[in-house]
């Protein structure tokens, strides 16, 4: 398994030191570090979790309250709705995005915790992902 063309800016340095492994892992198994939380939350107890499926408040201010320090422009609800609207599971819709979202070892998500809701908002169990050994 190759690098990604492209990835996260802030995940640079660990993916240029460590292999990363093609995987299928079950999403109920994953772990995300969200700011503003002192513990890893399940995906389905995330705020990207609650805007896809309807509840879109908590998401709303969780970027407004982060956007310009730890959160960028990309991360926008408007750029969350095209995300929901055109995501495509297991592939690439943009050689601007990496394909299949990253965890570690310890299954805690490193990039992809938008599509990881997604995928679980519409019944996907277990897919891809890459594993950062």
């Amino acid at each position: 398994f190759s690098i990604m063309k492209s990835y996260p800016q802030h995940l640079e340095d660990l993916l240029i030191a460590r292999k990363l492994k093609l995987v299928q892992l079950d999403i109920g198994k994953l772990k995300c570090k969200i700011l503003g939380y002192d513990h890893l939350l399940n995906i389905k107890e995330t705020p990207h979790f609650q805007y896809v499926n309807g509840n879109m408040l908590p998401y709303i201010r969780y970027f407004y309250k982060y956007v310009g320090g730890y959160l960028t422009e990309d991360h926008f609800p408007d750029n969350f709705d095209y995300l929901i609207r055109h995501y495509l599971f297991n592939k690439s819709f943009s050689n601007l995005m990496c394909t299949y979202p990253i965890v570690n070892n310890s299954l805690q998500v490193l990039d992809g915790v938008h599509r990881i809701a997604i995928m679980s908002t519409f019944g996907v169990k277990v897919t891809k992902l890459c594993q950062a050994n």
